[in-house]
């Protein structure tokens, strides 16, 4: 990203007025000499001596004139010089009367493949001091936010210990049991408005720092991108030693409503359930209850005990409805590093996690949600109509899986999912197919270049819930539905469009992958130009292109 000057100096300001050129003519000394009279020979004898000559006036005159005709020219240089002063003078207060300050937000002009020189935090702090108490300027136009900025600028430091926090693994469920992947480089970041103000914050957890004291433990910090500092902490969520922390970070139903679990304690854990209210200011903690394990010196045990918000111990069934009720105010998970109370996970989610990003995918979607939220904004109609309806494929080519996206000419859109696996079989099934359908609208448009657009996914709405399963007798063949999320099309991301008349070499490499270009041409008859319309989720690496394909035309 480039960083421009917010000082500039403002153009068009008055310049000095020029100052005459050269020096007037300066008269020179009178060369006259006065003339000697030749004496072709001596007087003759009776003749009276010969008298010299009068001398003339004419000389007096002419140098006279002159020295007038000098004087009159230096005061009529001056006189033109003292009215191009004042009427340049005019014109520059004229000038400065009409000039307007330019806005100094930051502007993004690299690909998001590529490095960035980012602003500092003296410099988006800058621009979040224009206007607090305005949420649009004079002409009605939303004042840009630069929170994604201060965010790329934060993850550009923390980059060594977002990805040096090394030991966490994914957690998912598999036909209703937790599972665990190899190592996962997700669940480490996620963006959710958590304070109630319609705008996201940042929650990361990250490796304490690459000392040897800190290169073992993992923080959770939240910022809402008004400054470097966050506006929560905790201290060693995670540990890379004995049985490790847990953790969860949710969104409350209610706004400004976050939910964490945490869990601590290596033999003897302590499970704790908080809700926290912001409160305009920081986070207060409205209620907390726990599950402690705690050494029983009479059986010589590890015992369970559970503790309500007032502290007051209660049975293992009073503790189970409470979880229930936590659970049932959770408004979708965000990030954990771990299989929890399964009436949790069984209620959200489906323990799947759509909101996590890597670093990369993260830095990815903050450059994206920068550029976007800088830019020049039409209306998903204005756009989709002049280049819509549009019918999108993403998909491996193979056939077993893909999805179909259709967009109309106001920017809404249905989309269909299906994957089919035949050797996914079990007991009452012979095969598993894999379904998601809904619809959703695009938001505004961006122009980021020629040919080359951005949208904003606003809205997702599936026809059935994930995680929701059927089984259906086809020709004796038990086929197992499970519904899923449509994939490809995640609410709050934003997508790329590229227009037919986009140069190939401008398109990022994982688009090319799902546009199948590389395999529809060989390398020498590769067209210069797309020649169809594609949409490209950078985050989640997903291409869509339209059916028709060049060589079909």
């Amino acid at each position: 990203m480039d960083n421009e000057n917010l000082n500039q100096a403002p153009q068009g300001a008055p310049q000095q007025a020029p100052q005459p050129q050269g020096q007037p003519v300066q008269p020179q000394a009178s060369q006259q000499q006065a003339a000697q009279p030749q004496t072709a020979a001596q007087p003759q004898q009776g003749q009276g001596a010969p008298q010299p000559p009068k001398k003339k006036k004419t000389g007096l005159i002419i140098g006279i004139i002159a020295a007038v005709v000098i004087v009159l020219f230096i005061g009529l240089i001056l006189v033109i010089a003292v009215v191009a002063a004042v009427i340049l003078m005019l014109r520059g207060k004229d000038n400065s009367d009409e000039f307007q300050i330019q806005d100094p937000m930051p502007q993004i002009q690299q690909s998001v493949l590529d490095g960035y020189d980012l602003p500092s935090f003296e410099e988006a702090n800058q621009i979040l001091s224009l206007d607090e108490e305005k949420d649009v300027d004079e002409d009605n136009q939303e004042i840009y936010d630069p929170r994604y900025t201060v965010y790329q600028n934060i993850l550009y430091d923390l980059q060594e210990d977002i990805e040096g926090y090394d030991w966490d693994y994914y957690w998912y469920r598999w036909e209703g049991q937790w599972d665990m992947s190899d190592y996962s480089e997700g669940n480490k970041i996620a963006f959710a408005d958590l304070t109630g103000d319609d705008k996201p914050e940042m929650i990361v957890v990250h490796r304490a720092g690459s000392s040897t004291e800190d290169m073992y433990k993992a923080n959770l910090d939240i910022w809402d991108g008004s400054s470097d500092e966050p506006i929560f902490h905790i201290d060693g969520v995670d540990y890379n030693v004995g049985g490790g922390g847990g953790f969860l970070v949710a969104k409350g139903s209610e706004p400004g409503n976050m939910m964490l679990w945490t869990e601590t304690g290596d033999g003897e854990a302590t499970d704790s359930y908080y809700t926290y209210e912001w409160n305009g200011e920081a986070f207060e903690t409205l209620n907390l209850f726990q599950c402690v394990d705690v050494w029983d010196e009479d059986s010589q045990t590890i015992i369970r005990k559970y503790y309500d918000t007032d502290g007051l111990e209660i049975s293992e069934d009073e503790f189970s409805n409470t979880v229930s009720a936590y659970a049932g105010v959770i408004d979708e998970i965000l990030m954990y590093n771990r299989p929890f109370a399964d009436e949790i996970a069984d209620q959200h989610n489906n323990g799947y996690l759509n909101t996590t990003y890597t670093y990369q995918s993260a830095y990815d979607y903050a450059t994206l949600a920068s550029e976007y939220e800088s830019g020049e904004k039409m209306t998903a109609e204005e756009f989709f109509s002049q280049y819509g309806p549009l019918d999108m494929s993403f998909t491996s080519g193979a056939g077993a899986w893909g999805t179909d996206l259709s967009v109309g000419t106001d920017g809404s859109f249905t989309a269909y999912y299906h994957d089919s696996n035949m050797g996914e079989s079990g007991d009452g099934y012979d095969s598993t197919v894999y379904l998601a359908s809904g619809k959703g609208q695009f938001g505004d448009v961006v122009r980021i270049g020629d040919y080359h657009y951005l949208t904003k996914i606003e809205s997702v709405d599936l026809d059935e819930k994930p995680g929701k399963e059927e089984i259906s007798v086809e020709d004796d063949w038990k086929v197992k539905y499970v519904y899923d999320n449509v994939y490809g099309i995640t609410e709050g991301h934003y997508m790329e469009i590229y227009l037919p008349d986009i140069c190939l070499y401008e398109l990022p490499e994982g688009f090319m992958m799902w546009s199948h270009l590389y395999w529809m041409y060989d390398e020498d008859e590769m067209p210069e130009r797309l020649g169809e319309t594609g949409m490209y989720d950078a985050v989640s690496d997903a291409g869509f292109i339209s059916y028709t394909y060049p060589e079909q035309e």
